[in-house]
């Protein structure tokens, strides 16, 4: 048993990997302690030692060791909450983690690490206080890295295992405090990686980035994060799964352009990401890389994420929804953007809803569909390209029992199995052949026996009673998951899936839920929204890591 020097919990050692004494230029004299996956160092000071304020550049440091696995780097900054480099700008609160990628950056390779070196500081903490530094995806340990009080600049170095994505969290346990980072060196080794993910229960693809709920209410999710639309509290791409900080009671979760919303037990409704024309309801226009709650909505079964909004349907068939309403997609009888909920005119007895760029659709309990917002393409359905402020009905559909809207196009899979299309055809993502667009619903080409229909941005996929999937349209980087890039008027089998119980279509990539709970995409792969660790483009699916 070890104590830990700082009175804190015990700390209890399972494997001691490597000690390293070593002074740098601040005159504190340091002993690295490596324990399983964590390492402590621990810090003595100098008699003659003064404190070390931190300034805008990295403090320099010599850092020796008789061991070939050490990299010595000169000091890069990685981290500086003052100014949004490495994590947004802003305090970090009480309880308030960082997820900070430190592979591939200031000299630390992509890929062959095992630990890095960091020289942590704090700035204007508000209160006594403590942070930890471990590896992502793991469980926080109970000891800390670095000390502080209230007002006092204070730094530490640490050595930590690099986690999952490449990256470590620093934890902050009360107060507020800016966090400074700077990486002195690192370990060669085998970096830590997320195990797959496993155990989803739902999932839904995004235009850069796919989400998925697990079974114990948790939710996953990868690839673009330029708004924090992966809700990990960073906006860092991540191209392996990372969980989202603060859900732990999802039911359902649905990916949009630059933004995610999720349904919690009970009903309420998070959304995080980017946040103009208050695309995540939470009554501001400011962007989140952490979930908050949608104001005004209670009781939802159901939500959608579009490009610049989103809606949700309640347990009473009511629907609501937030942000932009330019063409009147809020479907309110206005064109007036909303930063929380607002009613839907004329709905009361919808069954789910489905968002696109600037339109609205629902399926309703009768089995008919309506639709409102801009009609360009004839995306509302109606035989018409006049946009519409409220709900109108879509001709041709009276069986509805599973709908999806894309950014331009709408399809719906009937209760007969078959599937109808609608709207933009210009990438023949409505499947009936041609690449002519319609404004009302024509059948995709032999599909008849349809349960589950997911619309991407120019494509569009179908899962068949049997399991297997098939996809239709835009396949410059093979969504479709035929093997090929060709463009298909007609649906193709997607190679590979037979057993699948769920579809999604995103930007341009797809996904399938599998019936062992993993999950495998195929398609475009810029920002790693594949989540099999790598950003290469697949034509076929691929596993999620």
């Amino acid at each position: 048993m070890l104590c830990d020097v700082y009175g804190f919990e015990p700390l209890v050692v399972w494997r001691l990997e490597l000690v390293m004494v070593f002074i740098d230029n601040t005159r504190l004299w340091r002993v690295a302690v490596v324990v399983g996956s964590f390492m402590l160092l621990l810090t003595v000071a100098h008699p003659s030692q003064t404190a070390v304020a931190a300034g805008p550049e990295p403090t320099a440091g010599a850092l020796t060791s008789s061991s070939s696995d050490y990299v010595s780097l000169s000091p890069s900054r990685l981290l500086d909450t003052r100014v949004g480099n490495g994590a947004p700008v802003g305090v970090v609160g009480a309880q308030g983690v960082v997820e900070l990628q430190v592979t591939g950056r200031g000299g630390v390779p992509a890929s062959g690490v095992g630990a890095v070196v960091l020289n942590v500081t704090v700035t204007e903490p508000s209160a006594a206080s403590f942070v930890t530094v471990y590896p992502s995806g793991t469980k926080r340990p109970l000891a800390s890295n670095l000390n502080m009080v209230a007002g006092q600049v204070t730094p530490n170095l640490v050595i930590a295992k690099v986690g999952a994505g490449g990256k470590v969290s620093l934890f902050n346990n009360s107060g507020t405090t800016h966090l400074v980072a700077d990486v002195m060196g690192w370990f060669r080794g085998s970096s830590s990686v997320a195990p797959p993910v496993r155990g989803v229960v739902q999932l839904d693809a995004g235009d850069q980035h796919t989400c998925a709920v697990l079974n114990d209410g948790g939710v996953n999710c990868w690839g673009k994060n330029s708004y924090g639309q992966l809700g990990d509290g960073t906006t860092a791409d991540n191209n392996l799964a990372v969980a989202v900080v603060g859900l732990s009671n999802a039911v359902a979760v649905d990916a949009g352009d630059f933004h995610t919303c999720a349904i919690l037990r009970g009903g309420g409704v998070r959304c995080w990401g980017r946040n103009e024309e208050g695309r995540l309801g939470d009554g501001t226009r400011t962007n989140r890389n952490l979930p908050v709650a949608v104001v005004g909505m209670t009781n939802a079964v159901a939500v959608s994420a579009g490009d610049f909004h989103s809606c949700a349907l309640r347990g009473d068939g009511r629907v609501k929804c937030w942000g932009k309403n330019s063409a009147g997609q809020l479907g309110d009888g206005t064109v007036k953007d909303r930063t929380s909920a607002v009613r839907v005119v004329g709905l009361s007895n919808a069954s789910s809803v489905a968002v696109g760029e600037n339109h609205t659709c629902a399926a309703l309990q009768n089995g008919k569909a309506r639709c409102w917002g801009n009609n360009g393409s004839g995306r509302l359905g109606n035989g018409s390209t006049t946009n519409s402020k409220t709900p109108v009905p879509v001709s041709g559909v009276s069986n509805a029992v599973s709908l999806s809207a894309g950014d331009f196009h709408n399809c719906v899979a009937l209760g007969d199995g078959r599937v109808k299309c609608w709207g933009l055809n210009s990438d023949g993502q409505l499947g009936d052949g041609t690449l002519s667009t319609r404004t009302s619903p024509v059948l995709a080409f032999g599909v008849s026996n349809a349960t589950l229909v997911a619309a991407g941005e120019n494509h569009a996929c179908a899962l068949l009673a049997n399991g297997a999937e098939k996809c239709w349209g835009l396949n410059s980087y093979g969504q479709l998951g035929d093997g090929t890039t060709v463009l298909r008027t007609k649906p193709v089998g997607v190679a590979g899936v037979s057993k699948a119980v769920a579809v999604t279509g995103g930007g341009d990539h797809s996904c399938a839920l599998l019936p062992s709970g993993r999950v495998s995409c195929w398609g475009r792969n810029i920002a790693g929204q594949l989540g099999d660790g790598t950003n290469v483009s697949r034509s076929t699916p691929a596993l999620v890591s």
